[in-house]
């Protein structure tokens, strides 16, 4: 519970770090677009990184079992690869060689998961830190004049 908690609050602080400084380098007529935008991925980011992460896991989990059940001369296991990519609960009933091939199957699968997590996460804290730090500069009257439909 206390791992939960420290990630639920490192990851609403650096979403509330990315809107704040997203609004920061963006010019203030711009700024309605830069909220949408932001909550828009926010609404998203829960299906897409769970599509994103269970296409991860389930491919991962599948090379390895595969892999492994061939090394280990066990035939053609492909009925038991299936039953084991929907449930994880049927390692409890395996013996032998094949329950410890199925869970350290789901070990380096996950640990995997995780890796692909924490790589995408420094991929997005460098890109964002790409972005800049500076505030636009001032956009003169007569540029800003054009765009200004409310002055009109």
């Amino acid at each position: 519970m206390v791992v939960s908690f420290i990630h639920g609050s490192a990851t609403g602080a650096s979403l509330n770090y990315t809107l704040v400084h997203l609004l920061h380098v963006t010019l203030p007529s711009t700024h309605f677009i830069a909220t949408s935008v932001v909550a828009m991925f926010r609404g998203f980011a829960g299906s897409f990184g769970s599509a994103i992460g269970g296409g991860i896991f389930v491919r991962v989990l599948e090379n390895i079992l595969t892999h492994k059940f061939h090394n280990a001369n066990k035939g053609n296991k492909t009925e038991l690869i299936t039953k084991l990519l929907g449930s994880p609960r049927l390692v409890a009933s395996l013996q032998g060689s094949d329950r410890e091939i199925a869970m350290e199957s789901y070990e380096v699968a996950i640990r995997t998961l995780f890796f692909a997590g924490a790589g995408l996460a420094v991929a997005a804290t460098a890109l964002q830190a790409c972005t800049g730090w500076r505030e636009p500069d001032a956009v003169p009257k007569e540029a800003s004049r054009a765009t200004d439909i409310s002055e009109e």
